[in-house]
């Protein structure tokens, strides 16, 4: 499946090649600080992001990032494609809520830290995320991929 998002944060477009669980994508932004063209791909136990790679075994433990141990989830910040992940992996009810931590990445530095975040399941196919000092309902489709990212993406193609 591809899927094509649009930044609505500030000029940008992300196109991603989604197949259970594996993502190869490529997004070009063009924020305050000057554009950026970030490349990564994502694997049930692997990410590569513009020349970074992760490796965990897929329960939480990670390879040469021993701070990392306990991340399920990978959580790059330019992307509303690492919100599918714990979305999939939880599937909660409406009314449920888990707390997760993720292997945070952020760009572009690509600094990587552990960030604490919550799911909740408000209804069907609405989640909320909350992180630190941030919270967005996020509205998916039948796969869990975002389709509305209120003030930051909405998706453009799925197909």
């Amino acid at each position: 499946m591809e899927i094509v998002w649009e930044s609505l944060e500030w000029p940008g477009m992300e196109h991603v090649i989604w197949e259970g669980g594996h993502a190869d994508s490529v997004a070009v932004l063009l924020p305050p600080e000057g554009p950026q063209r970030v490349s990564y791909r994502i694997t049930p136990t692997r990410v590569e992001i513009n020349g970074l790679i992760l490796e965990h075994d897929g329960e939480g433990s990670w390879r040469d990032r021993p701070e990392l141990d306990g991340c399920l989830e990978v959580d790059i910040s330019i992307t509303p494609l690492t919100n599918t992940l714990p979305i999939n992996r939880l599937k909660l009810r409406p009314g449920e809520s888990r707390e997760i931590r993720a292997a945070y990445i952020e760009l572009p530095g690509l600094t990587v830290s552990v960030m604490p975040q919550r799911y909740t399941c408000l209804g069907d196919r609405l989640y909320r995320y909350q992180s630190e000092g941030f919270q967005a309902d996020l509205t998916v489709d039948e796969h869990g991929l975002v389709v509305d990212y209120p003030g930051l993406w909405r998706r453009l193609h799925a197909g």
